[in-house]
């Protein structure tokens, strides 16, 4: 086992490995857009244009909110039944493009490959919705003490659709908020990778959890910092689609980092630093 974790070596292997094989790069998009079509479908028939979305982000916007609540919610979850297992299919995929290569990404069997993503899925629901739940606390408690700005002022700054004065109100405590996300996903992430490789070797009590997490936090400044300008410049629209695009491919390079991690920690695997 490797006493000391490359972290920046990590972080760049993980950053240019989805791009350095492009045909799985694409097909590992397809799939997932393939998957958001039928809720996305739905969406626009509902009338949940960018517009309207955007809109529904005001907290101050109650009588929008309860117009489109059920569209939204059965949106939702079809997202949950076509998107969810998508996404876990891919994560497991680039971790094992992580682990052994682009040449032993397979599963054993068929049977396996539906295992792992419907478990890593409901792994991912549930540490999605702790991750929530702490971050939910962290605003309120830097709202209290004066750190980030309360829930009045951010409904305020919503309602005039200033998204340049609310990301500057926001920007410390988000900054926070992504340590302590990358802190607690990096808890469980050893187990998510577990399940990805169907492999025992790696449990929670994996010694390199800070270390991952600061690899998970550098991955994710890669989409927070374009994403914070171009959000001080006041194009909401352009943020979101950013978000949306780097933030998958960023995705991707971390399901590859907990593969690079694996690979490190197991002798038995082939290095791949030299």
């Amino acid at each position: 086992m490797t006493d000391k974790f490359p972290t920046v070596t990590v972080f760049k292997a993980a950053l240019a490995a989805p791009v350095s094989k492009p045909v799985s790069l694409v097909k590992t998009i397809l799939i997932i857009v393939v998957s958001a079509v039928v809720p996305l479908f739905y969406a626009f028939s509902q009338g949940l244009t960018l517009e309207i979305v955007e809109q529904l982000s005001d907290p101050s916007n109650t009588d929008l909110a309860a117009e489109y609540a059920l569209p939204l919610l059965a949106s939702y979850l079809l997202a949950a039944v076509t998107v969810g297992p998508a996404l876990a299919y891919t994560f497991n995929y680039w971790v094992r493009f992580g682990a052994f290569g682009p040449d032993r990404t397979g599963f054993a069997s068929v049977g396996n490959a539906v295992s792992a993503t419907l478990i890593n899925m409901l792994k991912f629901f549930l540490i999605i919705l702790l991750l929530g739940l702490v971050v939910a606390v962290a605003f309120f408690v830097m709202a209290a003490i004066g750190i980030g700005p309360g829930l009045q002022e951010v409904t305020d700054l919503s309602a005039e659709g200033d998204i340049s004065s609310l990301t500057l109100a926001t920007l410390l405590p988000s900054i926070i908020y992504l340590v302590i996300i990358c802190v607690i996903y990096s808890l469980f992430s050893a187990n998510l990778t577990r399940t990805a490789l169907q492999s025992d070797r790696e449990g929670l009590e994996h010694p390199h959890t800070v270390d991952f997490a600061i690899v998970l936090f550098l991955l994710y400044l890669v989409v927070f910092i374009p994403v914070t300008i171009i959000s001080l410049l006041n194009a909401f629209t352009i943020a979101t689609i950013i978000n949306y695009t780097l933030g998958l491919y960023i995705g991707f390079s971390i399901a590859v980092a907990h593969g690079l991690r694996y690979r490190l920690c197991i002798p038995e695997e082939e290095e791949i630093f030299e």
